[in-house]
Formats: structure tokens, C-alpha cells, sequence
């Protein structure tokens, strides 16, 4: 599923797997589409300020505040909070979400994978 910045263009993509207890169904779809809606803004708004941060620093030293709001308005911390708010929100095992700089020409990926035990009720070959 596509995640929009604030503006609707599509700046990163999440994909959600697994679900734990049966399986996913237009619930999960709508709670998928308000939290890829969510951490776009997030997402956007993180790339911002490390934008922001940059150019300060060549411009003047950062105040205290300001350092202390640039540890949590970090994009790869916005898309590893992304990915296990999805999981727990959503019950799966394994979700990804990848977002592109294309300044760097870059694509950055976030993955974070539950291990589950698979028994032989759930098909596993002995």
C-alpha cells in the first residue's frame, strides 16, 4: 500500500504479511490506510526537520531544544516505529516499509519480522 506525504504523492510503500489469527479483511485494510496516511505525515514532516537540522548546522550551532527534537524526528526511527505500530496494530508477523530519497537516489527499507512457531496443525512437513 502506498504512503502519502502530506500532499497525497506517494513518498514510501508499506507491505504487510502474515496475519496472525485468520485473515486480513476490510477492517485491516481501513486500519492499514489510517496508519500509511499517519506516518506519511510523520514520515514527511521527519524528512523535513533532518532537512532543517542540516542546513542549520552549516548555518549556526543547534540549541538544546532543538537537538533534543531532532532525536525523535528521525526518518529511519518514524519508519522502524511505522513498521512495529503495524504489526501490533494490525497482528502480523511481518511488515515492510520502504521509502525513497531521490535527491541520493536512494531506497531505504525497514523490515521487521516476528518469529512464530509453526506446528503440525498449521502444515508444517515433520
Amino acid at each position: 500500500m502506498a504512503i502519502p506525504d502530506p500532499t497525497g504523492k506517494t513518498m514510501a510503500v508499506i507491505s504487510v504479511m502474515n496475519k496472525n489469527d485468520g485473515e486480513f479483511d476490510e477492517s485491516d485494510e481501513a486500519a492499514l490506510l489510517a496508519l500509511s496516511i499517519q506516518a506519511g505525515a510523520n514520515l514527511f514532516h521527519a524528512r523535513v526537520y533532518e532537512e532543517f537540522v542540516v542546513a542549520g548546522e552549516t548555518c549556526a550551532p543547534l540549541s538544546e531544544v532543538t537537538k533534543a527534537i531532532a532525536e525523535e524526528m528521525c526518518v529511519e526511527k518514524v519508519r522502524r516505529r511505522v513498521v512495529t505500530d503495524t504489526m501490533r496494530h494490525l497482528g502480523c508477523t511481518r511488515v515492510h516499509v520502504y521509502t525513497h530519497d531521490a535527491e541520493k537516489r536512494v531506497l531505504y527499507t525497514q523490515v521487521e519480522e516476528k518469529t512464530c512457531e509453526i506446528g503440525e496443525k498449521e502444515g508444517a512437513v515433520g
